[in-house]
């Protein structure tokens, strides 16, 4: 590095170069640097002196002895100073290296016994591959001593050359004589003083030829002020060659020319040409800094720093009273001597003899307006001044540093060095202590007069003299007055040991805590010091060099940087990037030029050529345009983008991107491009590849308007143009191959875009992989609804459908899982993802990686998918992606849309955002935010996607069915079965549980009509008994097995029935299955199934039709033979108590018994009234109607009613069986004797099947007449069809079903008047009224209302008696031919009770031959819808008459006036029986009326 021309304390530092020497590894040299490095400051007491000085020890100069508080502070340097357009020599002595040591390897430097001996050991370091030649001893020194010698003749203005050999085995005695070499030994054979002994040596040595150089310069007749070196390249002065006898070893013969400008210093006439310097450099030179608008501008510096007045400024440059101008220039030129003298005591430690040296050179400046080296003494003094403060030294101000009219107030001494007895410089803390705080105090209260005087006396010398300081000097004077200044003003005008230590090794100043203001207090505005540093930059352009002018701008910009100057600074820093770029660019065309390439070509053919361009740019330079891009808003200098590639941590990017928004959101935007595409320019010009992507990003993210894309009508496009946006993502391309080509292949950019992702959502799998969840009352209530579908057809059914969502589903473990992907681009280009992945977090996921192509400006939506590996709880916190061009990374998941909120307080405007990013979150924990950030708007927030991953599930396939398609065809009411083939596609997963669900049409349309409301009661109950009853599908189960139904990788059969059924278009087949591990009883948690559905298409064609059905009476003479024809076998087996006599029923069965012509009614006539066959029936006619293109055979069963000898398990055991063979389009009519019925109550409500509904509003308008006609017919009808079935089957095919005869039959009133068994029924019967051992009986029985009797004569009964079939009055003369005994009409008392038998006998006589026929009527004597009370009841109460019943069958009589000589006198007893099933609990009051006719002719 060299000097620091910005320090204050530079001058105070030798400047020491290390350089490499012989054969050397980069290791081992930097660690040589280091133990240097550690004793880079020598106290002159430590130090012996050398007796080799030219002049004897009573003369010499430069003895340690003279001050051994003193201190020699080498400046370590590993890169010479760059060459610089002026020589400085020796105005300033340290601008180039004063000391070179030659560091070399002493296990190198060895014998050759000692060489093969430590090779056998292995103490010598080699790599693989390499030779060492085994040379003598002397002859390796003087190889090193030859490179030394080389090194001469290069670093000529150097005080000291010294070779050092680290880590040597070699004695001192074995060194090959003359040899002037320091041997250092290993560490581990060094003491703790073993390195400082070294610099001691060193250091004496260095004193030693300090001496000699002292004594040279004080020969020289004339020193020359800093001037311009003509030519482009810098060239060694003659001077150089003029004082080499200060060297520490001879001087060598210089192989080659000199300079030829080295005959500008003469022995004789003492005085320097300057005709050498060309004009027009010698005219820059004086105009950049000799105008006069220069000198008022440090005018006003010294005014505003509160400097002495004019008088005072004119009483200091009083011109010299020696006016011959041979006399001026040697007194000049002795002034000169002693300022030089002074600076190299300065170097050497020796700070009294400096500042004496220093006092009177200054003074003999000012005496001969010698300007240039009065300012460059006083410089030199205020660095003795500030070493003696760091050396805790008290001091005294020379006079020299005070204005000629100014009286220094602090006590005169005669010398700078104090009085030995009572005045001794002491180190601080001791009884001097307080006399150094004083003298500093009046130090820090001269320093801004005495540095405002420096920087005029510099402006001066360009108006006045003619040896006109260089502007690089005159700028580098300012910084550095600039930079004490400021060092004072961060330390609260007060300068302390840390201002002193951080001033000396160059380090940041520490800015003090603020401490209250006193009277005594020294104030120092900081912008009067930015008006001075300012005065730094060149008025002239081109005054100064290009890289001598970015020494300037960049010691400006640092300096206004530490007194706080941003807006200042930023300027700055804004000159310096626009005064690079366009060299840069420059050079880039003359290297292409030199190259044969066209500059157009860029990085690409910069990194195909070996040119070291290609490396990357210095720190410095990488620091410079990061921190103006800091200082204009365009960068965040806290951004650490490596970390955030691969950070997973929410809050930490989230952090980042609100940081990010907010920078964005400061300063100008044209401002902040135009910093971006410099930054662009200057890395693609050096070449830079990771700076040109790092500002190609920069610059796409400030372009941004919209941090997130809405997922409709995106707007806000950026803010560049398309073809910029192109153009930068082509510069990007070009960057990553440039790279790649020269094997920088981890050289990629950072994605622009931290929003990508906006949303991750789990797809739904097919219906065939989709699980549903259950819990353990699923399996009960599968379990109850089987026992229950009958009863109720709601009944809740869990597995019909999966009920789970999308968003629900659970993922299985070990399947492909999918994902939908929403991914926004926000930018006007496509962007090429190379690979993107699903990240998350929990249980073991194994993603898919996918290519795709983001389209531009929109927010597009992609398919991922993934497999998770195990059970358990799955977040899906982002995506990783492989941008192309770019580096991989993670990108949360942003859903919501977010925008940086807009600050409108004041305090929020200006550099307050940037420095809220600055300070950044609080880190430490309970540490509190600060109060600019209250309010403030929040960052954006992350989503995760939480997962539920169950255990491996079974997959089941249709392996085959025994439908050759999926379509079958059946008749109405056929059942037809077909076998599904299921497969387990899991090899390590059995299917344990399956059910069997389905679908149909035929039930879709029925529960749709049933929620029609408008429906009457019996429609109701007629869909919601087809939806119990009428199952289209049925699985029917085989023999359980015990284990899994579906073992890993196995078959099995299952069974399907059809029913057909009108409205049958298609159903489905709903396999649910799964892996429970457990018994289904004890499930305990939440389980999971699949559902496999077999889609079928069924055609159901009619096959059997009832188009209409009808009823008729049927007589019970049927019944009454086959009793008598019982009698014989069994006599008291058929007759109820008192009915027959013995006689009676002898004469009975006289009659011939029915003769049958063996029709179909042969069987069932012959059962009737016998067993369980009852003697009331009725006739069922049903028209059958074959709609099938084939014959069918027809078969109707009618069953009698249950009764105690009924087989409980078949009551169609004895059923009767009608066969008919019925041909196409043919209607064949069964004519069927059914049982009468009784319906205790055929007006109750018709019943709903399953859950009864509360509340429920009849929509019904009819009367109450036709709701009693509706319920009625409805009750008889379920009666009907309880006693009724048919079936049909097709003889030639096999095929066979059931006939539907609910939609056949249909009850209207005369049909169920014929069918009803009545609440009161009525029988006629005739009985002889002499004792039934008379013979012959006068009454013969035909049928069972049919008798025959004896006419006899018989008195008169009180009735009016009428005629059958007569008008009423030929009627009226019934008595003549027929008499009875007592009254017809007569109350039965007491009432009637349920299920009595009560009988009424009347007394008749037929007078007359003829056919006679008695009725009977039953009436209420009150309403039954009445109670006790009168009050009306029920739905019947809406009518207010009695019921009236008659005898279904009158009683016939035939009489004839003789029966086989019967006797005359017969006495005929009438009985009735009356059963009252409806009214069980109540007695009914009823009259009995006895209806009596006659005919003449028999009917």
């Amino acid at each position: 590095m060299g000097m620091d021309p910005m320090s204050p304390l530079a001058p105070a530092r030798i400047n020491t170069l290390l350089i490499p020497a012989g054969r050397i590894k980069r290791t081992r040299f930097a660690n040589f640097v280091s133990r240097l490095d550690h004793e880079n400051v020598v106290r002159l007491g430590d130090v012996s002196p050398d007796g080799q000085s030219k002049r004897s020890m009573s003369t010499y100069t430069f003895s340690p002895l003279a001050f051994p508080e003193g201190r020699i502070i080498y400046n370590f340097s590993l890169s010479e100073s760059p060459a610089l357009s002026i020589d400085c020599f020796p105005f300033e002595l340290n601008r180039e290296a004063q000391v070179i040591l030659y560091l070399a390897d002493g296990s190198e430097v060895v014998t050759s016994e000692s060489q093969t001996q430590l090779a056998q050991e292995g103490n010598i370091e080699r790599s693989p591959g390499e030779t060492h030649d085994v040379l003598p001893l002397a002859s390796m020194f003087a190889s090193l001593e030859d490179e030394v010698r080389a090194n001469r003749h290069q670093y000529r203005r150097a005080i000291l050359h010294q070779l050092l050999v680290f880590e040597s085995t070699l004695a001192p005695e074995a060194l090959p004589a003359p040899t002037d070499v320091i041997l250092v030994p290993a560490p581990q054979n060094s003491r703790t003083t073993t390195i400082k002994t070294v610099m001691c040596d060193i250091s004496g040595r260095l004193l030693r030829s300090m001496d000699n150089l002292a004594s040279e310069i004080q020969a020289l007749s004339t020193i020359e002020s800093p001037s311009l070196v003509p030519g482009s390249a810098y060239r060694a002065t003659d001077l150089a060659a003029r004082v080499h006898a200060r060297m520490s070893m001879p001087a060598q013969p210089i192989q080659g020319p000199l300079d030829p400008v080295g005959s500008r210093i003469s022995a004789t006439t003492g005085s320097k040409s300057r005709s050498t310097t060309p004009a027009g450099a010698r005219s820059a030179s004086r105009h950049s800094v000799g105008s006069p608008s220069r000198s008022d501008r440090f005018s006003e510096v010294s005014s505003a720093l509160g400097s002495r007045d004019a008088s005072q400024d004119r009483n200091s440059m009083v011109p010299s009273t020696v006016t011959n101008p041979r006399e001026r220039k040697k007194n000049c030129s002795v002034g000169r001597s002693r300022i030089v003298v002074g600076a190299l005591l300065l170097q050497a430690g020796l700070w009294p003899d400096a500042v004496k040296e220093l006092s009177e050179g200054t003074a003999t400046a000012r005496g001969n307006n010698d300007y240039v080296w009065h300012a460059k003494g006083l410089e030199y003094i205020i660095t003795c001044l500030l070493m003696f403060g760091w050396a805790k030294m008290y001091f005294q101000i020379p006079h020299i540093c005070y204005p000629i009219a100014e009286k220094p107030t602090i006590p005169k001494s005669s010398s700078v060095t104090p009085n030995p007895k009572n005045a001794e410089l002491t180190p601080y803390g001791r009884s001097s202590s307080d006399s150094r705080t004083v003298s500093l105090h009046y130090l820090t209260k001269l320093l801004p007069d005495l540095l405002s005087s420096v920087n005029t006396l510099y402006a001066r010398a360009s108006n006045f003299t003619e040896e006109a300081l260089p502007q690089l000097l005159m700028s580098e004077s300012v910084l550095r007055c600039g930079y004490l200044l400021s060092a004072m003003y961060l330390r609260n005008m007060v300068i302390d040991d840390n201002m002193l230590q951080a001033l000396l090794s160059s380090e940041n100043i520490p800015r003090a805590d603020p401490i209250p203001r006193s009277a005594d207090t020294i104030t120092l505005k900081k912008s009067d010091i930015a008006t001075m540093l300012l005065h730094a930059i060149p008025a002239i352009p081109g005054a100064v060099p290009f890289n001598e002018l970015l020494q300037i701008l960049i010691g400006l910009a640092s300096i206004l940087s530490m007194v706080g100057m941003e807006r200042k600074q930023a300027f700055i820093l804004k000159e310096l990037l626009q005064r690079i770029t366009p060299t840069l660019i420059e050079a880039r065309k003359v290297g292409a030029a030199e190259m044969g390439i066209h500059p157009a070509a860029g990085l690409l053919a910069l990194s195909n050529t070996s040119h070291s361009g290609f490396l990357r740019v210095e720190d410095g330079m990488k620091s410079l345009l990061t921190l103006v891009g800091e200082m204009y808003g365009a960068l965040d200098h806290n951004e650490d983008m490596g970390s955030l590639i691969n950070s997973q941590d929410s809050t930490k990017s989230s952090l980042a991107s609100s940081r990010r928004a907010k920078l964005h959101a400061y300063g100008n935007f044209d401002l902040k491009v135009d910093i971006l595409k410099s930054c662009i320019a200057i890395c693609e010009v050096l070449p830079d590849f990771e700076g040109v992507l790092k500002y190609t990003v920069d610059l796409l993210q400030l372009s941004r308007r919209t941090t997130t894309l809405p997922f409709r009508h995106p707007t806000g496009t950026p803010a560049i143009s398309q073809e910029e946006q192109i153009k930068l993502m082509d510069s990007i391309k070009r960057t990553v191959g440039a790279a790649a080509k020269v094997g920088l292949k981890s050289v990629q950019a950072n994605y622009w875009d931290d929003f990508m992702v906006r949303g991750i959502e789990a797809m739904s799998p097919p219906a065939t992989f989709r699980v549903a969840p259950h819990s353990k009352n699923d399996l009960q209530s599968v379990s109850e609804s089987k026992q229950t579908t009958e009863k109720d057809p709601f009944i809740y059914n869990p597995f019909s459908k999966p009920t789970s969502s999308a968003t629900d589903q659970p993922l299985v473990a070990e399947e492909l899982a999918y994902f939908s992907v929403y991914l926004q681009n926000p930018y006007e280009v496509d962007i090429e993802i190379e690979e993107i992945t699903l990240v998350t977090e929990g249980c073991r996921f194994q993603p898919l990686t996918h290519s795709i192509v983001l389209g531009h400006f929109c927010c597009q939506k992609f398919t991922m998918a993934g497999t998770p590996r195990t059970s358990g709880t799955l977040k899906i916190i982002g995506c990783r992606a492989k941008i192309r061009d770019c580096k991989e990374r993670d990108f949360l998941i942003y859903t919501a849309d977010w925008s940086p909120r807009t600050e409108s307080k004041i305090k929020k405007i200006g550099s307050a955002p940037r420095d809220s990013v600055r300070r950044g979150p609080p880190s430490a924990v309970g540490e509190a935010a600060p109060k600019e950030a209250e309010g403030s708007n929040t960052g954006p927030q992350s989503d995760t996607i939480s997962l539920t991953v169950i255990s491996p599930q079974p997959v089941i396939s249709i392996q085959s069915t025994t439908l050759s398609q999926p379509a079958l065809m059946v008749l109405e009411g056929e059942k037809k079965c077909f076998n599904i083939v299921l497969r387990n596609d899991s090899s390590t997963t059995a299917v344990d549980m399956l059910l069997f669900t389905f679908e149909d049409s035929a039930t879709i349309q029925l529960r749709t009509a049933v929620m029609n409301k408008e429906l009457s009661p019996s429609e109701a109950y007629e869909h919601q008994l087809q939806l119990a009853g009428s199952h289209p599908f049925k699985y029917i189960p085989s023999d359980e097995k015990e284990g899994p139904v579906l073992p890993a990788g196995g078959s099995a059969d299952f069974i399907i029935e059809v029913l057909g059924i009108p409205g049958l278009l298609n159903g489905i087949v709903q396999i649910d299955y799964g892996h429970l591990d457990i018994s289904s009883s004890d499930v305990t948690d939440k389980f999971y199934t699949r559902q496999l559905s077999f889609p079928v298409a069924v055609t159901v064609n009619a096959g059997i039709e009832v188009p209409r059905c009808n009823m008729l009476p049927f007589s019970s003479d049927f019944a009454w033979w086959n009793k008598q024809q019982a009698c014989a076998s069994s006599p008291q087996a058929l007759d109820p108590p008192g009915v027959l006599t013995n006689e009676l029923r002898s004469r009975s069965i006289s009659y011939p018994p029915l003769q049958t012509d063996g029709g179909q009614f042969t069987s069932l006539l012959a059962r009737l009234g016998l067993g369980s066959h009852g003697d009331d029936h009725c006739l069922l006619l049903l028209d059958l109607r074959n709609v099938w293109p084939f014959p069918l055979s027809v078969s109707v069963q009618v069953r009698q009613n249950k009764n105690a000898s009924s087989s409980p398990t078949d009551p169609w055991r004895r059923a009767y069986t009608v066969h008919e063979s019925v041909q196409p389009g043919h209607i064949s009519r069964a004519i069927l004797p059914i049982p009468r019925v009784y319906v205790s109550d055929p007006h109750k409500a018709i019943p709903l099947i399953g859950n009864q509904r509360q509340f429920v509003v009849s929509a019904s308008k009819l009367s109450v007449e036709a709701e009693q006609a509706n319920r009625e017919a409805f009750w008889y009808r379920e009666e009907v069809l309880k006693h009724v079935r048919g079936t049909w089957r097709e003889d030639s095919t096999g095929r066979e079903g059931s006939i539907d005869l609910r939609r056949g039959i249909r009850l209207n009133t005369k049909m169920i008047d014929v069918l009803k068994i009545e609440d009161i029924e009525l029988s006629l019967s005739i009985r002889p009224s002499r004792p039934p051992d008379a013979q012959p009986s006068p009454v013969l029985q035909r049928g069972g209302s049919r008798f025959c009797l004896q006419v006899n004569s018989f008195t008169t009964l009180t009735i009016k008696p009428s005629l059958r079939d007569q008008p009423h009055n030929i009627a009226l003369d019934l008595s003549k031919r027929f008499a009875w005994t007592g009254m017809l009409q007569r109350v039965l008392h007491p009432p009637l009770t349920a299920n009595e038998v009560r009988e009424a006998s009347l007394e008749i006589m037929a007078l007359c031959a003829g056919d006679y026929e008695i009725a009977a009527t039953i009436e209420e004597l009150k309403a039954p819808g009445q109670n006790s009370s009168g009050k009306k009841m029920g739905i019947c109460s809406q009518s207010n008459d009695r019921r009236i019943w008659h005898a279904r069958e009158p009683c016939s009589i035939d009489a004839k006036h003789e029966i086989d000589d019967l006797e005359k006198d017969v006495s005929i007893h009438l009985y009735r029986g009356i059963f009252t099933k409806a009214e069980p609990k109540y007695k009914r009051a009823m009259l009995l009326w006895i209806l009596l006719g006659d005919s003449i002719s028999y009917l």
